[in-house]
């Protein structure tokens, strides 16, 4: 399948999925990822304003576009606006190479961290979220192996 046809093929699935959620009265989102269609806050924007349905809106994820886009902060909450529809907070540390990684973005390589021990400032997310009034869920995400 071409890259076109394929983002086709997204794009009518989660046309489809908005339709059906809505139809329960409910909110399906699109989260931004580290790779695919939404994985900068641009490029989330512009997919969920391409399928245009009241239902349909984004899940930021701190950690994911920390790794795709190289950070995140307030201006992200502020460009995403009222398309955002849930946060989920993590953390992850950069790594100088592969050895220990959970997460691999083109050439660079990220560990999992507990919440405040990596790179991902969640804190000016948070800040964001706060000035803007969000009143949405917000997720904590945790990808960390647990040790006993």
């Amino acid at each position: 399948m071409s890259d076109d046809a394929e983002r086709g093929a997204a794009l009518d699935w989660y046309r489809q999925a908005a339709g059906i959620v809505a139809s329960a009265g409910a909110r399906a989102t699109v989260e931004v990822h580290a790779h695919g269609y939404a994985a900068s806050t641009p490029a989330a924007i512009e997919f969920v304003d391409e399928i245009d349905h009241p239902s349909l809106g984004v899940a930021l994820d701190t950690g994911n576009l920390h790794a795709s886009a190289g950070g995140v902060g307030a201006g992200d909450v502020t460009r995403l606006g009222p398309r955002l529809f849930d946060v989920h907070v993590k953390d992850l540390r950069a790594l100088p190479n592969a050895q220990g990684h959970t997460l691999q973005v083109g050439a660079r390589h990220f560990r999992h961290t507990l919440l405040g021990e990596g790179d991902v400032r969640n804190d000016l997310v948070l800040d964001g979220l706060a000035d803007a009034a969000y009143d949405g869920w917000i997720a904590t995400e945790c990808e960390c192996k647990w040790s006993t």
